[in-house]
């Protein structure tokens, strides 16, 4: 009875947890043991170290962070690494898929990067090898890969990118997917690209919007109407506001 209680106990505290289902760290372009690509240079007078972070973590009541991999590294995840690894409590790690040297390096890097206890993958467009499109044998591969290690990928796609994410989401619909940042459908006109979003959601049940980065999908500055709006009057149908949180439980499983 006992071991009953202590198990519901932790059963309640998890439920409870408030994390953080979307951050980036980076350290200075001086720093001694972790250095930026040199093509990606960290933001100049903005701190986002791990020790910043975690102090406003605290204030803010945040137990939990999954930790994206940035662009400020590319696919050197020697910094993410050490975080996961240091203080596992606190933060979860989601890689950048190296989808820049075809699929065979994209499988071979995923199968690494979880064994040293990455939790997810990110699949960055514009990282593709030169001429090779979303829905093409990289992707492919690492869906294929992260259905076998049962592990999510989140998707950084735009509106352009739609088609060719329907088509790839297609050919390994077990994958667990997300969709980061409202699939960055920003109001144009009578574009109607959110729609075109929800209704591929509906068409894959394994996929996930991140209702993240409001400012990427509001024409009008904080606190970004047009993406509270879409929260509100539940245009998000069946998927919700829920849909964060639900992409964040595959994360940090």
């Amino acid at each position: 009875m006992l071991a009953v209680r202590r198990l519901r106990s932790i059963a309640k505290m998890v439920s409870n947890a408030v994390v953080d289902s979307h951050l980036h760290v980076w350290r200075k372009a001086n720093d001694a043991e972790f250095r930026p690509h040199p093509d990606h240079p960290p933001p100049e007078n903005i701190q986002g170290d791990e020790d910043f972070l975690l102090s406003e973590m605290d204030n803010a009541g945040v137990q939990t962070a999954v930790l994206v991999q940035p662009i400020v590294y590319k696919f050197d995840h020697a910094y993410i690494g050490s975080l996961i690894k240091s203080k596992p409590a606190r933060f979860v790690g989601m890689a950048l898929a190296n989808t820049s040297s075809g699929p065979d390096v994209a499988q071979q890097q995923m199968e690494a990067i979880v064994a040293d206890g990455f939790r997810g993958v990110r699949v960055n467009p514009n990282l593709l090898t030169e001429g090779e499109t979303l829905s093409g044998p990289t992707t492919r591969a690492v869906l294929r890969t992260a259905a076998k290690l049962d592990i999510p990928v989140a998707m950084f796609v735009q509106p352009v990118h739609f088609q060719d994410l329907k088509d790839v989401l297609a050919t390994s619909p077990q994958t667990k997917v997300i969709i980061d940042h409202f699939g960055f459908c920003r109001p144009v006109g009578d574009d109607d690209h959110f729609q075109i979003l929800l209704n591929i959601l509906e068409q894959f049940p394994n996929t996930f919007l991140k209702t993240s980065a409001f400012f990427r999908c509001s024409n009008e500055p904080y606190p970004y109407k047009a993406s509270s709006t879409r929260l509100q009057s539940g245009t998000i149908q069946c998927k919700s506001s829920n849909a964060s949180f639900s992409g964040l439980r595959i994360c940090t499983r």
